[in-house]
């Protein structure tokens, strides 16, 4: 019984940490050198051509994003993704938020803590049955507690 509830804890977690990727793939800065080097013969005055490296400007166009950094989202935009991801399960949507708020809260306290993923994504099992309180965690984590994002298995 056991196995099979960790192994469902992991696979919501899992699905979560995709989900994660999906969402930040279009977040990622690309910056590129302003020069890049070149082979190009060396020319000077009677000498034969020589295939040595030179620094150049580029000469064509580098890519840049059009997008810039922005600043961490505030504790309500973190809350309303909260609220946003536990109603997108069905068997989520007729609970009491606060709760959930506060259960998510509960479980980014306790990773803080030093306390295992498992452990903490099973936390609430009693109350909420194990696969969901595997996708609360995973939402907390998400949402709540962006720094434990390493947490979740990829």
């Amino acid at each position: 019984m056991v196995i099979v509830v960790v192994a469902a804890v992991v696979g919501v977690l899992a699905l979560l940490g995709g989900l994660v990727v999906l969402l930040n793939a279009n977040n990622r800065l690309f910056a590129s050198p302003s020069t890049s080097a070149s082979i190009e013969p060396s020319r000077t005055a009677g000498a034969e051509p020589s295939e040595t490296p030179t620094e150049t400007p580029s000469e064509t166009p580098t890519e840049t994003s059009d997008e810039t950094p922005t600043a961490a989202p505030s504790e309500e935009e973190n809350e309303a993704l909260f609220t946003a991801t536990i109603r997108q399960r069905n068997d989520l949507k007729n609970e009491n938020m606060a709760d959930l708020l506060r259960i998510g809260r509960a479980m980014c306290k306790a990773l803080d803590e030093g306390h295992g993923l498992i452990e903490v994504a099973t936390s609430s099992a009693d109350d909420l049955g194990a696969e969901k309180s595997g996708y609360v965690a995973g939402a907390a984590i998400v949402s709540l507690c962006p720094r434990h994002r390493s947490k979740i298995p990829s």
